[in-house]
């Protein structure tokens, strides 16, 4: 499968001005025996009114495998967001992770657990203002080598 969007948004700020956002995403996902492949690039502009205009990117990579006579998936992702480098904080941000999917009825329950490495500590990085935020539900770190711990039900009906 191969995929692609767009998006653009703009308003009026409540000081005056204006603003916009532009965003576009290219992917590619390939299944075969039980074996699976994803790749996606992630590109946004932001231009705010009164501030330098941005370009960040975004890659994600990631490889599942079905183990054989289970209902077990296991896979491995590492993505990396890459601010522009022209505004300040534009360290990249790394992330590594593993996991393990338990489809417990096919598709329609399934049971996911995963670890994610940060490579890179998040204080360099624009992308601090979302790990430190109670609504992404990490805790930003000036350390590199953290460790994310996840597990989530998904129940199709």
């Amino acid at each position: 499968m191969v995929g692609a969007a767009f998006h653009a948004e703009g308003g009026e700020r409540d000081g005056g001005g204006r603003w916009t956002s532009l965003d576009a995403t290219a992917d590619v996902s390939i299944q075969r025996d039980g074996v699976g492949a994803f790749g996606s690039l992630v590109w946004r502009r932001a231009d705010p009114s009164g501030g330098p205009i941005s370009d960040d990117f975004g890659i994600v990579v990631q490889a599942s495998a079905y183990l054989p006579e289970t209902d077990w998936e296991i896979f491995a992702r590492y993505d990396v967001y890459i601010p522009d480098p022209d505004l300040p904080m534009s360290d990249p941000f790394n992330t590594v992770t593993v996991g393990a999917n338990w489809y417990i009825h096919g598709q329609a329950a399934r049971f996911t657990f995963d670890v994610v490495y940060f490579v890179d500590d998040s204080d360099g990085t624009a992308f601090r203002s979302l790990l430190g935020s109670a609504v992404v539900g990490y805790f930003g770190s000036d350390e590199p080598g953290q460790t994310l711990v996840r597990a989530q039900f998904q129940l199709l009906f």
